[in-house]
């Protein structure tokens, strides 16, 4: 087994698997940087299994290097040849639903930056200007908080803005009147969720249909001096009309943990004083990214020994009788 991402030679995750029989090799991240396909190919054959994070890109080719099944770290999947590893009859698991508190305090932690100006704060004292250029900031509660998908991420940040005394709207396909009940906040169209939010918050995932929504339309329809916070997928926000929004002072400011491009080495958002940016770690808490590396390669046991594993996200890769 290769396991890649955030995990320590010797933590719970890698213990259960030596446990199980397993003898899995920790490439750190450190190790891996500026890594090509081809290195990733050379390092991975002969491997059974692949444990791996959102920052591991694991393309067709790498697939195509033996694997039996990968087990993700992580709840996304778009860095996945989800399709090839269908035809090729390779499970892929991830761990949804174990760091969305994680991830909402984060995306709630940029919201309160961008708009009480903290780092712009942070920056002013520090260069001897006290106060200057962060005088007066916005508030945050009674504010009207607007939720774009409204999974457990999304009702972890509801929670937290209902503790700020905010109104919050959601816009998700399939409303469930019984979640507004529960957690007091209101399913509106999207257009209703453009007008109305003061801050919009990303929590949907990334697919075909997400791909680009927020662009300059979406960003236009926003009332003048809304804050847009994207934790979530960077190519769900078109980069270019962000920046436009922002450099014109139609958006008061952005919070950034996820880009089109990552790691972000270059971009104009560097200049930009409104934008808070952090480099993806929503899901980067201590006991997050240990229930996620322990319960990936639960995954991967459970596969290899036959149990019905955590969730798997391509199902039609077993076949319906080694799925039944």
């Amino acid at each position: 087994i290769a396991m890649s991402g955030t995990f320590e030679t010797e933590s719970s995750a890698v213990e259960a698997l030596r446990r199980s029989g397993f003898e899995p090799e920790v490439v750190p991240l450190s190790e891996r940087k500026g890594w090509t396909e081809e290195d990733y190919i050379r390092r991975l054959e002969g491997r059974d299994g692949l444990i791996a994070g959102a920052d591991f890109p694991i393309s067709a080719r790498i697939l195509e290097t033996g694997l039996k099944a990968v087990s993700l770290n992580c709840t996304g999947t778009d860095h996945v040849a989800l399709a090839r590893a269908t035809e090729l009859g390779i499970p892929v698991y991830n761990t949804p639903g174990l760091s969305y508190d994680a991830c909402a305090d984060l995306s709630f932690g940029l919201m309160l930056a961008v708009m009480r100006r903290i780092v712009q704060g942070d920056h002013a004292i520090r260069s001897g200007r006290w106060n200057a250029g962060c005088e007066r900031s916005p508030s945050v509660s009674g504010k009207t908080l607007g939720i774009l998908g409204l999974g457990s991420i999304g009702l972890a940040v509801c929670r937290r803005a209902k503790g700020f005394g905010m109104e919050v709207l959601a816009q998700v396909r399939h409303p469930k009147p019984e979640l507004a009940v529960e957690h007091g906040f209101s399913y509106v169209s999207r257009e209703d969720l453009l007008a109305r939010s003061d801050v919009l918050f990303i929590c949907c995932p990334l697919t075909p249909e997400t791909r680009g929504t927020i662009d300059t339309a979406a960003l236009a329809a926003l009332k003048p001096g809304t804050v847009l916070i994207n934790a979530s997928r960077g190519p769900i926000v078109d980069t270019a009309a962000l920046i436009d929004a922002l450099q014109s002072g139609h958006l008061f400011g952005a919070g950034l943990d996820v880009y089109d491009q990552e790691p972000l080495r270059e971009s104009p958002l560097f200049k930009l004083d409104n934008v808070v940016l952090t480099p993806h770690l929503a899901g980067l808490a201590d006991a997050q990214i240990e229930a996620c590396a322990v319960k990936a390669s639960e995954n991967l046991i459970a596969f290899f020994q036959g149990t019905a594993p955590f969730s798997l996200v391509n199902p039609d890769a077993l076949g319906k009788e080694a799925l039944r």
